[in-house]
């Protein structure tokens, strides 16, 4: 499996070798360049009759779903699925991205606004493929960050998903719908076996978005979010996981839907709303006969071919943080090691507080 950073050039080695193996069922193709003339793949198999659309990376500093992705078709159980759906991927939208770890394109461009405009490369080779596929499900895949949780902060939220938006009123139109019940299928499958949340994404409407800009014109498309808990910063966990949610989403698709509208989209809103209620590191300490909490985030920075992340003070008693992946509690006076330098970067050996090494 690939490791959470990766360079571009080690991505196309791990396609290449699924592609090639005895028992592949996909073909791959070149469908064009990134800014930086990278190339961008599409991978394609399956004759069934439901044809599903699916990319990953378009942020290029969310991996997660790129390595489940391969993951998955480099299984031979997932060939039965194939019966049943005719499938693309694009793995990797975003491949400038991706190498310099970096959410825009090299154009310092954010592609998950460009629906509208589509003056990218990249957004022009999505929207090409999908006018030559036309697509009856789209799965647009995400990674989201470590501040997200249950709206009380118990839980934080490992999954989320969004049926995204079709207009400003938030209305169920058939596309909406069609997505809802695939995310319903998820929950109900995934959330009994896991100690943390699947959470529902905020559903505000902007045409700018690509679920956004699809659902408004009638093509259902799935928001997947990867997000994390505890010490998984490798993330290896949550992409075994999100394996599992992309083939149960796939499953339901030809499952038959007994549910009335309003069942329907009852059980997708009662799943838990997101909200920004989680940190990396609390530090709990007294001072001056109070109770002060330190929250600490940390910054990812790509050096050298390794994604490092630095500890980083985010705020003092913050009030929209409930918990955190991990609380210190620190007896007495905080360590004399524990410094703070002029960016904000913490170190504490005495505390464990130091850069985390992502290879």
């Amino acid at each position: 499996m690939l490791t959470r950073y990766y360079k571009y050039e080690l991505f196309q080695q791990e396609l290449d070798r699924i592609v090639r193996k005895e028992s592949s069922p996909f073909s791959l193709k070149t469908i064009g360049y990134s800014v930086l003339k990278k190339p961008i793949y599409l991978l394609q198999a399956g004759s069934g009759s439901i044809k599903v659309f699916m990319w990953s990376q378009m942020h290029g500093n969310e991996s997660t779903t790129t390595r489940a992705l391969l993951d998955l078709i480099d299984q031979d159980d997932f060939k039965p699925l194939l019966d049943k759906i005719e499938l693309y991927i694009i793995p990797i939208l975003n491949p400038d991205g991706a190498e310099n770890w970096t959410r825009e394109n090299a154009n310092k461009v954010d592609l998950n606004r460009n629906a509208v405009l589509k003056d990218q490369p990249e957004t022009m080779i999505f929207f090409e493929q999908l006018e030559l596929i036309k697509p009856d499900m789209c799965f647009n895949l995400h990674g989201q960050r470590t501040i997200f949780g249950t709206e009380d902060g118990s839980k934080p939220c490992q999954l989320s998903f969004l049926a995204p938006a079709s207009n400003d009123e938030k209305s169920f139109n058939p596309a909406r719908l069609k997505a809802v019940k695939v995310i319903n299928s998820i929950y109900s499958q995934l959330q009994p076996d896991l100690n943390t949340a699947i959470c529902r994404y905020s559903d505000d409407f902007n045409e700018n978005c690509f679920g956004d800009y699809l659902t408004s014109r009638n093509i259902p498309t799935v928001l997947f979010e990867a997000g994390h808990a505890g010490l998984d910063y490798h993330r290896d966990e949550i992409t075994s996981i999100i394996k599992n949610a992309i083939l149960t989403a796939l499953q339901s698709l030809y499952e038959k839907e007994y549910a009335s509208y309003n069942q329907l989209v009852e059980s997708y809103l009662s799943i838990p709303q997101i909200s920004k209620t989680f940190c990396d590191i609390v530090l709990r300490y007294e001072q001056d006969d109070k109770t002060v909490f330190t929250s600490l985030m940390y910054k990812e920075v790509l050096e050298e071919g390794q994604l490092i992340l630095s500890p980083r003070v985010n705020d003092i008693n913050p009030e929209t943080v409930r918990n955190a992946h991990r609380i210190m509690d620190v007896d007495g006076q905080l360590p004399e090691d524990l410094k703070i330098d002029e960016n904000n970067i913490v170190k504490s050996e005495v505390l464990g507080i130091k850069n985390l090494i992502i290879i």
